[in-house]
């Protein structure tokens, strides 16, 4: 009886081990066992990565009282145009927190996946001389040099979006462009300078920075090279941990205070100066830009309803001012259900 018993058990243990073999194979083999994660890791420096349908995509949005219609929008046309499940970090100031959250949880937005951060003046200080902060997004223009910071949760890769822009594409296909091994992340180059019509500053490096300075001569700049924009961008936060990017950031614009380093302010020089030959180039086709620079029109419509993203960079925003293309941004505009936020009235493009 005893020697039944123990044949017994010894059938049950080998079935049971032969049940969670094929089932381990089974899994090893299937693409979409694990299940969505935020913040999905990547292997090693030199990273590769697909984004499946099952990744969940990270978008940052930093906005203000004036421009919060613009944030809702962006959201809403990422949401619009892509199947793959999205997590939004967004960022904005004391005065601004209550009523962007208000917008999303009284809207149909109150099903996306978000979190709302509020952008630490403080840290600006001593890196930062902010002259007027009446003027746009003031001191949160400087967020998205503090991303880490603000959100140290966040690893791999990070989509960030102004909102003065909409997502005509699928934003997982932007969060997969290829970024060069040792790159920090992918950028788009406008060599088209503005300076030609406006007479504002060209888009070189020498326009930006001070490169006779001993700090900046050691980067080895090219004056001549054409600069990133910042409207969009993907980073991967692994690299810029890797490369310790927040302490180069923070120690160049300490030393910008003393010594001006950079020609105009704002954002862009500091990562100009710290990210040279330390990125990847995005399709241009996910940033047409200078749709608000003036009322006329620059591009076809079907060019633009082809485009990946609109950014209506210049002053006149699509939701203020007579913008070129107003309505190809109305279509993903959520109406404010406090009523704070006023869309002007404008003919269609």
């Amino acid at each position: 009886m005893k020697r039944s018993q123990n044949l017994f058990l010894i059938k049950v243990i080998v079935f049971l081990l032969a049940v969670c073999c094929i089932v381990g194979t089974y899994y090893a083999f299937s693409p979409n066992f694990l299940p969505p994660l935020i913040s999905t890791p990547f292997s090693g420096r030199s990273e590769r990565h697909v984004f499946t349908t099952k990744d969940i995509i990270q978008v940052m949005v930093v906005s203000e009282e004036a421009t919060l219609g613009g944030a809702i929008a962006t959201i809403n046309s990422v949401i619009s145009n892509t199947k793959s499940p999205v997590h939004f970090y967004l960022v904005t100031d004391n005065s601004s927190v209550d009523h962007m959250s208000t917008w999303i949880e009284k809207s149909d937005l109150r099903t996306i996946s978000y979190e709302i951060k509020i952008f630490q003046k403080e840290w600006l200080k001593g890196k930062v001389t902010l002259k007027d902060d009446t003027k746009h997004k003031s001191y949160l223009n400087y967020a998205k040099l503090f991303i880490p910071k603000i959100f140290p949760q966040i690893k791999g890769r990070v989509v960030y979006l102004d909102d003065d822009s909409i997502v005509q594409g699928d934003i997982a296909e932007l969060a997969n462009s290829s970024i060069a091994a040792g790159h920090v992340g992918a950028f788009t180059f406008d060599c088209d300078s503005m300076s030609k019509h406006f007479n504002s500053v060209g888009n070189k490096y020498g326009n930006f920075l001070d490169l006779s300075n001993k700090a900046l001569k050691e980067i080895k700049i090219n004056p001549a090279d054409c600069v990133f924009s910042l409207g969009v961008f993907v980073l991967n936060l692994t690299e810029w941990e890797f490369q310790r990017i927040g302490v180069k950031l923070d120690k160049l614009m300490e030393l910008n205070v003393k010594e001006h380093l950079f020609r105009i302010d704002g954002p862009l020089p500091p990562l100009l100066a710290t990210l040279y030959n330390k990125i990847s180039p995005i399709n241009p086709m996910w940033h047409v830009r200078h749709l608000g620079l003036t009322t006329g029109s620059r591009y076809s419509k079907h060019f633009l309803h082809k485009a990946k993203l609109l950014h209506w960079d210049g002053h006149f925003k699509p939701w203020v001012r007579r913008a070129p293309y107003s309505d190809m941004w109305k279509k993903y505009y959520v109406a404010d259900p406090i009523h704070k936020f006023h869309v002007s009235s404008q003919k269609k493009s």
